[in-house]
């Protein structure tokens, strides 16, 4: 998968929904967090997580990112569960 199709694929997941990183590309989150860092600027990046709805630490930005991409994913009306999880079947954009 070309980095533009995975940039394409994260600014194409409209507000409320998330996508996780293996719906992205097979090759899952090592692929796409690589071009998430390496392009910072790809607009919805807050909204990619992981397979089981939790977020991804980013080990260069860590703890910060984290917040931020919960504050941006709430802020959206995203719901997440007791467990700190994104509320997959409420919010998991299909395809």
């Amino acid at each position: 998968m070309k980095i533009k199709d995975i940039e394409s694929a994260i600014e194409a997941i409209p507000e409320g929904k998330v996508r996780t990183y293996r719906d992205i590309s097979p090759k899952g989150p090592g692929h796409v967090g690589w071009v998430q860092n390496r392009e910072t600027s790809v607009h919805g990046w807050h909204r990619v997580v992981c397979d089981d709805g939790s977020l991804k630490k980013d080990r260069k930005t860590g703890e910060d990112k984290l917040k931020l991409q919960r504050r941006k994913l709430r802020e959206e009306g995203v719901l997440f569960k007791e467990n700190g999880k994104v509320n997959l079947k409420k919010h998991q954009m299909p395809g």
